[in-house]
């Protein structure tokens, strides 16, 4: 989105927002269970995040070294799948150039409880999104044991963007 990168890394930079997401997530063109039409509505918006990288630069805007979370969301999510997602991306860094510091990871996720109409929104009820029943698999999905197990074996600390 054009018009809006520049205003929205200025609004950053004038809050002192340091952190930000830019959703270009290692792996991504070779996720088959993502259907087509969804897939080129994910790679539009890794188009946009790309051409969006020299601006948040510019304004001293930063972002985790790695992003997760189109391949992952909703139906997709699976403790499985989270942990191939991160083992990919972080293949795929070190490739690139090994590290001797430690690596950010954003994992996207949308966790709660569907919304039941009238219930939420801003004063029309609901909508699709927040009534997903997709919500709460995250959310049974983010707290399994196994998860939880699978960070502390490699070492991975959850944190928020503020703890960055």
């Amino acid at each position: 989105l054009a018009e809006v990168r520049h205003v929205f890394a200025e609004v950053l930079e004038e809050y002192g927002i340091k952190y930000t997401r830019v959703p270009i997530e290692p792996g991504l063109h070779n996720c088959d269970w993502i259907p087509p039409s969804l897939m080129d509505f994910y790679l539009g918006v890794e188009e946009d995040s790309f051409n969006t990288v020299d601006v948040f630069t510019k304004h001293g805007i930063r972002w985790p070294d790695i992003y997760i979370g189109l391949s992952t969301m909703g139906r997709n999510m699976s403790v499985s799948g989270i942990w191939n997602a991160i083992d990919t991306a972080i293949l795929e860094l070190t490739a690139k150039a090994p590290q001797s510091r430690t690596v950010t990871i954003e994992l996207m996720v949308h966790p709660g409880y569907p919304s039941v109409p009238p219930v939420g929104g801003c004063g029309e009820g609901p909508d699709d999104f927040s009534q997903s029943w997709e919500r709460l698999h995250e959310l049974q999905t983010l707290i399994k044991p196994e998860l939880q197990s699978h960070y502390k074996s490699r070492n991975i600390q959850l944190c928020s963007f503020k703890d960055l």
